[in-house]
């Protein structure tokens, strides 16, 4: 199998998992309840990018973004030492969406050594852009996802009980809005397992056993 093939290999279900177990609090989440999480987060990034095709058609993103008064600012000035940003950091008060420069030049290189010269600047900035609108579409106008699934329980004695947000369930639908409406054939999460390939973290083999691993446990829990 060939890194495209593998770009397209992990599902969409396998891929919010990957996702739901970077929550900090995902141990808290009943086995029983991992599949609601991420069908409900699903669900709402399918009603999202449905809507927002209607609205919008294919209108270019960028001037979406300036119709909604989302500022998007391209960061040039980021020392090497920072940190390497694979996302985009949204500010809700300041309604701005940053984009690293850097990190869309590293990213493109880093695909382009391993063949897959169609994810250059411009495919990734798009996708950096959608994810970047849908966090200010969930700020503005539809709602958090967190906010829209079950709160997980993380203590509880008698009639007291916390509970706090999943809130990577946000993230989870807003994975699916983008490959939605930028209509790509893979999951845009897989391109974070894609990259540590081109950075010779990990092999294709390693890739494939972890997303099976994945789709297994993604079916074991419903």
């Amino acid at each position: 199998m060939d890194l495209k093939d593998i770009l397209c290999f992990p599902t969409d279900n396998a891929m919010s998992l990957s996702i739901l177990k970077e929550d900090h609090l995902y141990k808290k989440i009943p086995k029983d309840k991992v599949g609601y999480y991420i069908k409900s987060s699903i669900n709402v990034g399918n009603k999202a990018s449905m809507e927002f095709l209607q609205e919008y058609e294919d209108k270019p993103l960028k001037e979406i973004c300036d119709n909604m008064k989302l500022e998007v600012f391209i960061d040039k000035e980021e020392s090497d030492f920072e940190i390497l940003k694979l996302r985009g950091k949204y500010e809700e008060y300041k309604k701005r969406l940053t984009l690293s420069h850097r990190s869309l030049k590293t990213m493109e290189a880093k695909f382009k050594t391993l063949g897959l010269d169609s994810l250059d600047y411009n495919y990734l900035y798009e996708i950096l852009l959608a994810k970047g609108l849908f966090k200010h579409l969930e700020a503005t106008k539809i709602g958090f996802t967190y906010g829209k699934v079950d709160r997980a329980s993380t203590f509880k004695l008698g009639f007291i009980k916390k509970t706090f947000p999943v809130k990577k369930t946000s993230e989870i639908a807003g994975e699916i809005f983008t490959k939605n409406i930028l209509k790509l054939s893979f999951n845009p999460k897989v391109l974070d397992y894609i990259f540590l390939i081109g950075n010779s973290h990990v092999n294709e083999s390693y890739l494939i056993d972890f997303f099976q691993g994945l789709e297994k446990e993604f079916k074991a829990n419903n």
